[in-house]
């Protein structure tokens, strides 16, 4: 039992490691790229089992105490050393260099997970036969991993996180050493004695270990300006939260230029060090009067049409510092709801001018639709402010899901609004218009089938920064367009469309050369022209949905050169597209390729020589697995994203619930016989098929029905769903194992290698693939390839030649 402690142990340690580099990267970079570490961390595993391959000395009983105490020391020196190296995606348009830097991040943070990787690599090796009972163990302390991390961010930074991975690869190495046939003393008191230092280390908490910020960040910004002053830093598991003084803090978005007084006192809050919203003082109504110059102020206007705004209810989305509450509150309504997603920004924008500005209004921590979903409450406006849409050049914003803005979330909206009630969006433009054309076109799907057309319940302006989009529920009369002409006049911003409007209205005040907005919404607005109009335009604006989530992805891969020509030839807007996915995928094929090959080309061993014998199949085998294994994962990280408000949320349950299932499944393998050949090993894969097949058509309406529960309810019902699967994907791999233990015993390291590398490849192909497809399309690919590696595992010597029988 000692030995699959052990073995749990350095598995937790790894993931412990990997969410950590995960929050590193996206407080040094941006979350985007914390992709990337998935890809690392698998990279070194593959590695681990190519190198066991091709040095026949690593293959010893005492590496197995070894390993992790040589992961436990590299983990944080290669932590502090990577988040030294000066990389910055932004100089990619300069300085060449920069690749020279990525490519660096690889090779130091690869580095530990190829020790953790070989401790788990070689217990396969020596004891293949035990293959489900170390598998389980495996995959039991890797689930443990994400759930231990949630809990040390609650105590630690990013730097104390690491070092708590570190110290739990030294107690890793102290259980291995005492569990061995012939105890390692001197790597037991080693072990021992590090982990004792550890321990004081981590309380000490040393700022060393401190990630440092990207100069381009707006945190690093408005620190640079003179008198400024940080406040306030908080961490969870899911982000840094920071309070700032600077003169930079200055948030107004479209404020029109007739205001000329001053604005408010006001504080920055960023969400790993970027995302700027403000918390603004309410201590002066005097110098609050800069909300009424806001575009957001028309839907207040105009609701106060028809009655006291002292009567109305209003729901804003992603509240951020207050802004919006602060907003609604000075323009006189009583009853504010939101939603929030992150409770750390609250207790800072509570802490900001001691005013406690969230007591005023009715706030819940979670996703805008969940919480509008667990209530029967109708609302007179629904605001959604720029903080809440990420602008289109975001950094590499075509990599998230965005499920706030989809059809069907704008359905969810606009139900939710009283007859007569209207649906406020505003976010920034970016020339050529891309996120903003998405925007309309998804309005008006989600809002264009009801009795009274789309144009007639649609007004839609701009100013010199920001689009705004309002959807009434019902028609606008004549009030209510002469509210908004008047509003437009005064404010001097322009308008795009409203019911009436005159085409020689449009591009007035801030001007184009010639008015390209105006004439967008008239091609969307045409049900004649509009799908001919979206498969014809430059970017991909068609609507979003929860299928296909991505409302910041706006390329198309046949229209690459026209874009880049389109401004200039600057290729660096294809880093916004999310096109440093398939460059990722292109270096991990070739370096998955590469490890799968190193032991034939670097070692011409007997022992490869004979292990080339089963080597296609069975190496085919648990490459299919690995993929597809990473197709599901991904899959279902990204369908719950929404259901349980966080990326990070939904990574630590699927990644938990997923892995404990599939190390219960693994121990249960363990009594599967194979004395009868692979019959019945084959049937157990091809039932993973099935499996993930009915997951993938009956996970999303199941999740649409339970998204109004509480989120720990939510918590447990998704655990409850991922765990049946991942208990048969389980199987997979420690059946295959036991196979080549009768029949190849010399290729385990080799299958490893494979298995690892190829889901190296499975990350980004994922990720493309439910871009490009959706994720029902990925899911079922992922149930076509255990299909295949059934097909395969069922073929006669396909794992080597069985010698004997395995009892189970």
């Amino acid at each position: 039992m000692v030995f699959y402690a052990a073995v749990s142990l350095i598995s937790a340690s790894t993931l412990l490691f990997e969410v950590a580099l995960v929050r590193t990267f996206s407080i040094v970079l941006w979350h985007h790229f914390a992709f990337m570490i998935v890809t690392m961390a698998l990279l070194g595993y593959g590695a681990s089992g190519s190198l066991l391959m091709v040095f026949g000395r690593l293959r010893d009983e005492r590496m197995l105490a070894l390993f992790p105490l040589l992961f436990a020391a590299a983990a944080p020196l290669c932590y502090f050393t990577a988040s030294r190296i000066p990389f910055e995606p932004h100089a990619l348009a300069w300085d060449p260099a920069q690749l020279a830097r990525l490519a660096l991040y690889y090779l130091v943070l690869s580095l530990p997970f190829v020790f953790s990787g070989g401790a788990v690599a070689l217990a396969f090796t020596l004891r293949g036969r035990e293959a489900g009972r170390i598998y389980g163990a495996d995959m039991a302390g890797a689930a443990t991993g994400p759930l231990a991390a949630v809990a040390a961010f609650r105590l630690f930074d990013c730097g104390g996180v690491v070092l708590a991975a570190s110290t739990g690869g030294l107690l890793s190495s102290l259980l291995m050493s005492l569990a061995l046939a012939a105890p390692r003393r001197r790597t037991a008191a080693a072990a021992a004695l590090a982990a004792a230092a550890a321990a004081a280390v981590l309380a000490l908490r040393p700022s060393v270990l401190d990630p440092p910020l990207s100069p381009y960040k707006a945190l690093s910004t408005a620190l640079s300006f003179e008198g400024s002053e940080h406040l306030l830093r908080r961490w969870n598991a899911f982000s840094r939260v920071d309070l700032v003084k600077s003169p930079a803090v200055r948030y107004a978005p479209g404020l029109s230029l007739r205001y000329l007084g001053p604005l408010p006192d006001q504080l920055g809050i960023t969400v790993d060090g970027d995302d700027m919203t403000a918390v603004t003082s309410l201590a002066d109504p005097k110098r609050l009067a800069f909300f009424d110059y806001l575009p957001s102020a028309l839907p207040y206007r105009l609701a106060a049409l028809d009655g006291p705004l002292e009567t109305k209810k209003v729901f804003l989305m992603d509240t951020g510092g207050g802004f919006a509450v602060a907003e609604a509150l000075h323009h006189g309504v009583r009853e504010i709801y939101g939603a929030e997603t992150n409770g750390l920004v609250i207790e800072a924008a509570d802490a900001a001018f001691g005013e406690r500005i969230y007591d005023r209004a009715r706030v819940s921590t979670g996703q805008a639709r969940s919480v509008l979903k667990a209530t029967a409450r109708d609302y007179d406006i629904i605001a959604a402010g720029p903080g809440s849409v990420a602008p289109a050049a975001a950094a590499l914003a075509a990599l998230t899901e965005d499920y706030r803005f989809t059809v069907e979330a704008l359905r969810e909206y606009y139900g939710k609004l009283r007859a007569g009630g209207l649906l406020s969006i505003t976010l920034y433009m970016l020339p050529p218009p891309r996120a903003e054309a998405r925007l309309l076109n998804t309005v008006i799907e989600a809002a264009g089938d009801g009795e009274t057309p789309i144009e007639e319940r649609l007004m839609v302006f701009r100013t010199i920064e920001t689009l705004t989009v309002v959807v009434k529920k019902g028609r606008f009369d004549e009030r209510e367009t002469a509210a908004l002409r008047s509003f437009l006049d005064e404010m001097r911003y322009d308008a795009v469309h409203y019911p009436g409007m005159d085409p020689g209205e449009a591009n007035r005040y801030n001007r184009f050369p010639a008015p390209l907005y105006r004439d967008l919404a008239a091609s969307l607005l045409d049900d004649g022209r509009r799908a001919e109009f979206t498969e014809r335009y430059l970017f991909d604006i068609s609507p979003a949905t929860d299928e296909r989530p991505f409302f910041g992805h706006f390329f198309r891969l046949s229209r690459l050169g026209e874009v880049v020509r389109s401004v200039g030839g600057r290729w660096q807007i294809l880093l916004e597209g999310g096109y440093l996915v398939p460059v990722v995928f292109v270096q991990a094929a070739a370096l998955s390729l590469a490890l799968v090959a190193a032991p034939r080309l670097l070692a011409a061993t007997a022992r490869v020589e004979a292990a080339l014998a089963s080597l296609p199949a069975a190496l085919a085998y648990f490459f299919l697995i690995g993929t597809a294994y990473m197709f599901v994962e991904i899959w279902l990280i990204k369908k719950l994203i929404l259901f349980l408000v966080h990326p990070e949320y939904a990574f630590s349950v699927v990644v938990s619930a997923l892995l404990a299932g599939s190390g219960a499944g693994s121990l249960l393998s363990q009594r599967i016989g194979l004395a009868a050949g692979a019959g019945r090993a084959a049937a157990v894969v091809a039932a993973v098929a099935v499996a993930v097949s009915a997951a993938a058509l009956g996970l999303p309406p199941l999740l649409d029905a339970l998204l109004g529960l509480p989120l720990a309810a939510r918590v447990m019902a998704a655990a409850l769903v991922i765990a049946p699967p991942g208990v048969l994907m389980g199987m997979a791999l420690p059946l295959g194992m036991r196979l080549l233990a009768r029949g190849a015993e010399g290729l385990i390291p080799w299958a490893w290698a494979a298995n690892a590398a190829a889901s190296v490849m499975a990350g980004p192909a994922a990720v493309m693939a439910a871009r490009a497809a959706g994720f029902t399309a990925a899911a079922l690919a992922a149930a076509l390839m255990y299909l295949a590696a059934a097909a395969i595992m069922g073929r006669r010597g396909a794992f080597g030649k069985e010698r004997e029988t395995d009892a189970p």
